[in-house]
């Protein structure tokens, strides 16, 4: 199992250094847990987006990944801007 750095959670988001503190294992972790979550809130759908970094690929196929592995239902938007992630949230 990944070993996850706790100073990588912020008050609204998660912040670390890829490759060092977000590997594709922590990344993927995070993805089991968040999908737990929500199908623990009765949530079982959720939208997933990133930006044009290097890393982005990377760490948004672990992510999917984990949250699959729940059983959740994912919306894969590929790289979106961040306004059209929260439209997202709403709308899909």
């Amino acid at each position: 199992m990944a070993t996850v750095n706790p100073f990588i959670f912020r008050e609204y988001d998660i912040r670390g250094v890829v490759e060092t503190e977000l590997t594709a294992a922590v990344v993927e972790a995070l993805g089991k847990g968040l999908g737990t979550y929500f199908l623990r809130k009765a949530v079982n759908k959720i939208s997933v987006g990133g930006d044009v970094r290097l890393h982005t690929e990377q760490l948004r196929a672990s992510l999917l990944k984990g949250l699959v592995s729940t059983g959740m239902k994912v919306v894969d938007l590929g790289a979106v801007p961040t306004g059209m992630q929260y439209f997202s949230l709403y709308q899909l």
